[in-house]
């Protein structure tokens, strides 16, 4: 079995090089044979392309994909699906807020309950660092509500950047955002697939500040918005 891990990128010189060494490390359990790892440049302005060009040179497990514009997070990872080879998939974002040592984890929950979607969330226990935004969380919350509302299940983490898929999932499906409303996108779309097999699963999170380079903007709050009216009614 193969799993394939998606990285949109977009100006993350600072993170790109530790996060690919990162992912190239991890072991899994016996049932993953192989691991792909597609980095997908966004038409970054830094050198993160030539980072992880450098990176994945003689190691034919890592395929680089670039944009000759920029696109956004939820074009990038449709690239990246489009050249993928693996049985399921994640996205793997390049900042490092989300740790990669979760994914083995969330592999062996995923293939041992035989779910559709492992929805990580940074709500469960007590993981949420105390040095997130509170209009983020405030932000988030509501997305949350409002899509288990729309949806009649229980989310506690619409936005979190780790979802789990398989390939069955994605095959019955056509993603459309191009933007930060590719994570809203998915798991409607799996609840509404098979909400009996899509869970949550508790991750840990390290957020950063838009002057670290954080990337999500109010604005894209109202697409997410706009994502869950759109895919959930």
């Amino acid at each position: 079995m193969i799993i394939s891990i998606i990285i949109p990128v977009y100006n993350e010189a600072d993170f790109i090089g530790q996060v690919i060494e990162t992912i190239y490390r991890l072991k899994f359990s016996d049932k993953i044979s192989q691991i792909e790892i597609i980095v997908v440049d966004d038409a970054s302005d830094d050198n993160s392309s030539e980072i992880a060009k450098s990176i994945a040179e003689n190691r034919q497990e890592i395929k680089i994909v670039g944009h000759e514009i920029n696109r956004g997070k939820g074009a990038a990872v449709q690239s990246g699906l489009k050249i993928a080879n693996g049985d399921i998939f994640i996205v793997q974002d390049a900042d490092l807020e989300l740790s990669p040592d979760e994914i083995p984890k969330m592999v062996d929950v995923l293939l041992s309950k035989n779910l559709v979607m492992l929805n990580g969330s940074r709500f469960i226990k007590d993981f949420l660092h105390a040095d997130n935004s509170f209009l983020r969380n405030f932000a988030n919350k509501l997305f949350s509500v409002f899509a288990s509302i729309i949806t009649r299940t229980k989310i506690t983490d619409l936005t979190c950047g780790y979802k789990l898929f398989t390939l069955n999932f994605l095959q019955k499906i056509k993603l459309k955002e191009n933007g930060f409303g590719i994570e809203s996108e998915l798991l409607i779309k799996a609840i509404k697939f098979n909400k009996l097999k899509v869970m949550e699963f508790p991750v840990k999170y390290s957020p950063r500040e838009i002057s670290s380079g954080k990337k999500i903007r109010i604005t894209d709050g109202f697409r997410i918005l706009w994502t869950i009216l759109k895919y959930g009614m």
